[in-house]
């Protein structure tokens, strides 16, 4: 009895081996068959979240000088505006992938605007009666743009693409602080800290842009780009103290 059920169990052993090795084969031409069709991993994740840096081209703020006079009566004056704005502005980005080539962005920046006016005015020729007023005005600019974001890649397709954007942006104009000084002819001082008022303090923009998103080994994505952001409307506007409506701007962002 014995025996018969060693050789039984011996041919099932030698079965199971004999199919085991006949369908390695098959197990291995399904494994590497399954990797080419396995979708890869993209490059750039459908959400996005980094910092910004901004570096404006130019000015937030004019920087022009107004004279003017009269002979009847004999008046002048001069009225001379100087911008004291940051050219560097910072904050935070959000993006998210509606389509492997088309995405929607959203930022929040911050930067410091500000300015310094002087005016004189003269009254009378032989012995003229001058007052003089300095200004000095600093405020916070908040700008929101929104943006989609047209790539010339998908997101699996390569570690690098190039983007062209458009979209809107508002701008809302906090904490606006003035010290202002008027010196008058019997050399006396009057001292006001009331804040300036701004012609807008909320403002529409529209936005244009293009750059690079850089992917490397790490999961850091880096981000330069150029931007033009046209306002539509001016934050000050008492000449010759104006904000200007045309922004140039470079933006370096990394992203997770």
């Amino acid at each position: 009895m014995k025996p018969l059920v060693l050789r039984l169990r011996t041919s099932a052993a030698a079965f199971l081996l004999t199919s085991a090795l006949a369908a390695a084969p098959l197990l291995a031409a399904q494994t590497d068959t399954a990797g080419p069709d396995a979708p890869p991993k993209p490059y750039f994740n459908r959400i996005l979240i980094g910092a910004r840096l901004s570096i404006l081209f130019n000015d937030l703020m004019n920087t022009e000088t107004l004279s003017g006079s009269t002979s009847e009566p004999v008046f002048s004056f001069t009225n001379a505006t100087t911008s004291t704005s940051n050219q560097l502005g910072a904050g935070g980005t959000f993006e998210f992938a509606l389509f492997e080539r088309l995405s929607i962005a959203l930022e929040l920046l911050y930067r410091k605007a500000g300015y310094k006016s002087n005016l004189e005015t003269s009254r009378g020729e032989t012995d003229p009666v001058v007052t003089r007023r300095f200004e000095r005005t600093r405020t916070d600019y908040w700008d929101l743009p929104v943006v989609l974001r047209f790539y010339d890649a998908s997101r699996s397709e390569r570690p690098s693409r190039t983007f062209l954007e458009a979209g809107l942006a508002l701008r809302r104009v906090t904490h606006i602080r003035t010290f202002s000084e008027i010196l008058l002819p019997d050399k006396t001082s009057a001292i006001s800290e009331t804040p300036a008022v701004p012609r807008n303090s909320t403002l529409p923009g529209i936005v244009l842009g293009g750059g690079f998103q850089l992917a490397g080994d790490s999961p850091v994505k880096v981000i330069p780009q150029i931007r033009y952001t046209r306002w539509l409307g001016n934050t000050f506007n008492s000449p010759p103290t104006l904000s200007r409506r045309n922004q140039f701007e470079l933006l370096l962002g990394i992203a997770f």
